[in-house]
């Protein structure tokens, strides 16, 4: 777990500065630091780089990292037998026991560049023995980068699959809302009226006609919109964003053309992910919250869904979360998300009594449901893209 953004930075800033076309990351830092996409904190590996990963760890092996990385090494005898060059090397946050030697003479004789934290005494002891070392500060962090030997031998090079998507015409972006707005101008966009139910009419779509649990806003949130999309629409895109927050691009509001752009090529849109200010992601729920809901919440997913459970621990202990329970993609993806969460929410529900919560801990479903999405995520295939997320006074 990381408790700083300094790695974070270096890790985006490096492959800025240095355009590589071709990274080998031993450790695979993204997946330690619980990203499910290439992106994070606004910065991005662009798809253009071809990245590769030496898993040291269970939780590399979720499935999101099918997708994150171009390919994965599960030791590093499956690497020798590829013996490809890459321009850059990432070694942060390696474990002493992950590597020795024999590794660090692989990764210099097959990395031009290779980057690693001072602190890493067995990489530093080789690479000082072995070559000219510069270090890199980064506030009191301090890091080491140096020359690799690289030998004469053919420069990896992997294509990343590309998902081409058929796209319906019928896309509907709802626009949570508890009180009457400027809505975008654009027609995809749609405001709905969340916890309508028993509420003043604001000419807004309801949620609390048809299929609906629009009585339940108050420990719901946003979801009740997200439960009456899933029940009483049909369409071939759909997302949720809010009223005074939304995806945008440069400045601007995500357009249907933009989104189409996107999902093109990726399965879901999701906000930018950001890094909790408490530590993990854990840490920062119980500072805010009760962790009882979190206990209660574990249980319930080692029960209904144990497979999911891995996903659960690991997205808890890494650093990186979203808000708002924002989502663009597909309808039918949708619809399978749903079909995981309210079931589970349903049943943490029936196991917690929430009488003595105040009316923001009383919240919880919808404060569960932000840390939830990037558990299915995790535990899926899909490829996410992240788009910042602008919060307006629209």
């Amino acid at each position: 777990m990381l408790t700083n953004e300094n790695d974070i930075y270096l890790y985006f800033e490096i492959m800025r500065q240095l355009q590589p076309t071709s990274v080998l990351d031993v450790g695979m830092f993204l997946s330690r630091i619980g990203a499910v996409s290439r992106q994070a904190m606004g910065c991005e590996v662009p798809q253009t780089i071809t990245l590769e990963g030496v898993c040291t760890r269970e939780t590399e092996k979720l499935s999101v990292y099918k997708t994150v990385y171009d390919q994965i090494y599960l030791s590093w005898e499956n690497l020798y037998q590829k013996d490809a060059v890459y321009d850059l090397g990432m070694a942060l946050h390696v474990d002493t026991g992950d590597c020795g030697v024999q590794e660090w003479e692989y990764l210099f004789s097959h990395c031009g560049v290779i980057i690693f934290e001072a602190t890493n005494s067995s990489l530093f002891q080789y690479a000082s023995a072995n070559t000219r070392c510069e270090e890199l500060t980064v506030d009191s962090d301090r890091y080491i980068l140096v020359q690799g030997q690289m030998r004469e031998k053919e420069t990896v090079k992997t294509v990343r699959e590309q998902r081409p998507h058929e796209l319906g015409d019928d896309m509907r972006i709802y626009v949570a809302a508890h009180k009457q707005f400027i809505p975008p101008q654009e027609q995809i966009y749609i405001p709905l009226h969340v916890g309508r139910e028993g509420k003043e009419d604001l000419g807004y779509i309801g949620d609390n006609t048809g299929n609906h649990i629009s009585g339940k806003n108050s420990s719901y949130c946003e979801l009740t919109g997200l439960y009456w999309m899933w029940k009483n629409v049909s369409c071939d895109v759909i997302g949720l964003c809010h009223y005074r927050r939304y995806f945008a691009r440069d400045g601007r509001l995500l357009t249907e053309e933009s989104i189409r752009q996107v999902l093109s090529h990726y399965d879901l849109i999701l906000g930018n992910s950001a890094m909790s200010p408490t530590g993990s992601v854990y840490q920062h729920y119980v500072q805010q919250h009760r962790e009882n809901d979190l206990t209660i919440c574990r249980q319930v997913i080692q029960e209904l869904c144990p497979d999911y459970l891995q996903s659960f621990d690991c997205c808890m202990a890494s650093n990186l979360m979203n808000i708002g329970n924002m989502i663009i993609t597909r309808k039918d993806i949708f619809d399978e998300y749903c079909e995981w969460l309210f079931p589970l929410l349903s049943e943490i529900e029936a196991r917690t009594n929430i009488e003595d919560y105040d009316a923001y801990q009383a919240r919880l479903y919808g404060f569960l449901a932000e840390r939830l999405l990037r558990v299915w995520v995790m535990n899926h295939g899909y490829l996410v893209r992240e788009e910042t997320v602008v919060q307006t006074d629209m």
